[in-house]
């Protein structure tokens, strides 16, 4: 008699129990490394196991992910204040761990920038920002100013920065100075000018650019400090 061969059995996917975290941590992972284009409900399911529709149920559309995805990603500790130091320096480390954020997800910068201002995660960055803010002796509305022109710097510059990293080579640096430097004297001399010190490291213009920032700060609060002496006088 002859022997009948059962199939083995199928071995089961195994899959992820999904909630908002899980299907959140696995958006991140796939915008990290493939770019935000990457993120669909039916990419998710086919990364997660599970059917697209189980995304649906925890986010009714991608724009709705991206937000989870930046809340998570902005809820990353930025520097940690010390208190023996002055606003100035508490500002600039604030200011580098904002961009530092940007850096470490550039496959979803653009997300990260569109990112609403009200989310929990950035309320406490501004809370931070606008305590140094109030240190460094702004008032209410240049230090409301500032705090504004400082989300969009680091949103700006880090959104900038993620999406142009050929922008950051060596040879591309190089070859721009080269073209500015052989620009007609004629037409533009101040250009041909600067020519040798343009396109430096990008890291030595973003500390160059925070300085600017904090220069400003320190100007302007010191012409506020000024008019409060001459009324008192």
């Amino acid at each position: 008699m002859a022997t009948v061969r059962r199939p083995a059995p199928r071995r089961a996917v195994r899959r992820a129990s999904l909630d908002r975290e899980v299907i959140v941590s696995a958006a991140c992972a796939l915008g990290d490394r493939e770019g935000p284009g990457a993120i669909t409900m039916r990419r998710l399911g086919r990364e997660l196991h599970a059917d697209p529709t189980a995304v649906y149920r925890h986010f009714a559309s991608k724009d709705e992910l991206l937000v989870a995805m930046a809340e998570r990603m902005f809820a990353e500790p930025l520097a940690e204040p010390c208190a023996a130091e002055g606003w100035r320096d508490a500002l600039r480390r604030i200011l580098h761990s904002g961009f530092a954020i940007y850096q470490r997800h550039p496959g979803v910068a653009v997300a990260l920038a569109r990112t609403p201002d009200d989310l929990p995660a950035l309320v406490e960055h501004a809370e931070r920002v606008a305590v140094e803010l109030y240190r460094a002796g702004l008032g209410e509305e240049d230090g409301a100013r500032a705090l504004n022109a400082i989300f969009d710097v680091v949103a700006g510059v880090g959104l900038f920065r993620a999406t142009t990293p050929t922008f950051s080579t060596i040879e591309h640096r190089a070859a721009m100075r080269t073209t500015f430097a052989e620009l007609d004297e004629r037409t533009h001399p101040a250009l041909r000018g600067l020519a040798d010190h343009l396109y430096p490291p990008r890291d030595d213009v973003l500390g160059f650019l925070v300085e600017l920032l904090l220069d400003g700060i320190e100007q302007r609060a010191g012409r506020r400090g000024a008019v409060g002496v001459e009324e008192q006088a």
